[in-house]
């Protein structure tokens, strides 16, 4: 079958190797690797912490894998962060910060550009309309996988415009933590109901998020008028073209009546669902936010590392499928994929 076609031109950088030492000292290098990623390539600071001096005064003081490593399960403690800006603009803050395990950190965004520094400056800076940032217990978390042994390999997307990136960790010959990032939408939202601006979305979806019904991410969007809960944090869903009440149907076959030659690559959206958002719903708010720009529907039973086209296409989970199968379909780099 036809090549989906791209829409953006990805910066990927790919199968970096993060030699196992611990699981604090993996994240660490994790976290500093994806924000050298997103600096490289147009991502601005606006401000950071090592743990112990922290300013938001366009700093960098993530100089060293080790300063990213300051880890808090409370969002009223130390820790390492840091804040980018991309060019939507939104502001986006990265933490080592989470309630479970070390494993884990956590993304939050600003649509409003609006983190400013907590109290105590080294706490996990706040902002009056931020979602995600580890609110809630899950909200916008990834991390490395809390296993204590096996080495992880990290993989980084960020397009042109500086708009848009994610990333996803392999370990053990499958995907390890969540897939994650900040993306903008291409947004269907009609004028009226809902302030949507800018429409972006913090992606942190694991596994079989359409079937199951689960939310494969965060929103925040503003509908004063009409909320009668909460007026900030919304979960995102998937929406995908359905054939016969089935995802399944054309995403395990290679279809005649399009020539028997691959299996249909189907473009992702996201919605909201104002009746199931398990966040205060409100009325008014259901339907289609957009379409996502470069993420497919692949087949459910490909494998990790899985590629398309002379690997320019990669197999991720969190879409589609049964735990251990991989129904979505991002760009790829050409090179084979390390995956153990």
């Amino acid at each position: 079958m036809t090549t989906p076609v791209k829409q953006k031109t990805w910066t990927i950088t790919s199968n970096n190797r993060i030699t196992f030492v611990s699981v604090a000292d993996t994240l660490a290098k994790y976290l500093f690797g994806m924000k050298n990623f997103l600096v490289a390539n147009g991502y601005t600071v606006k401000g950071s912490s090592n743990g112990t001096t922290a300013a938001m005064d366009g700093v960098d003081r993530w100089v060293t894998s080790a300063d990213a490593q300051t880890h808090a399960t409370s969002a009223t403690a130390a820790q390492s962060w840091i804040v980018l800006q991309d060019s939507n603009p939104v502001d986006i803050c990265i933490a080592n910060f989470n309630s479970v395990d070390v494993s884990q950190a956590c993304a939050g965004v600003s649509q409003s550009q609006s983190y400013v520094l907590a109290g105590t400056p080294t706490f996990k800076p706040t902002a009056v309309d931020e979602f995600g940032g580890g609110a809630g217990g899950s909200i916008g978390n990834f991390g490395v996988g809390s296993a204590v042994s096996g080495d992880r390999i990290w993989n980084g997307w960020v397009d042109s415009t500086k708009k848009l990136f994610r990333s996803n960790v392999f370990s053990g010959s499958t995907f390890v933590g969540k897939h994650w990032g900040v993306e903008l939408i291409d947004t269907r939202v009609a004028a009226g109901p809902i302030a949507f601006s800018p429409a972006v979305w913090l992606i942190s979806t694991s596994s079989n998020a359409i079937p199951n019904g689960t939310n494969g991410g965060w929103t925040r969007v503003l509908a004063a008028s009409i909320h009668t809960g909460n007026a900030t944090t919304n979960q995102v869903y998937f929406v995908v073209e359905w054939f016969g009440l089935s995802a399944a149907a054309f995403t395990t076959v290679q279809p005649e009546l399009q020539g028997s030659d691959g299996y249909p690559a189907f473009p992702l959206g996201v919605a909201l669902n104002s009746n199931g958002d398990g966040l205060g719903h409100f009325v008014g708010g259901n339907g289609k936010l957009g379409m996502l720009y470069d993420w497919w529907t692949g087949k459910t039973n490909a494998v990790p590392g899985d590629t398309y086209a002379s690997k320019t296409f990669i197999a991720v989970d969190g879409v589609i499928g049964g735990v251990g199968n991989f129904g979505g379909v991002w760009p790829w780099d050409g090179s084979t994929p390390v995956i153990v």
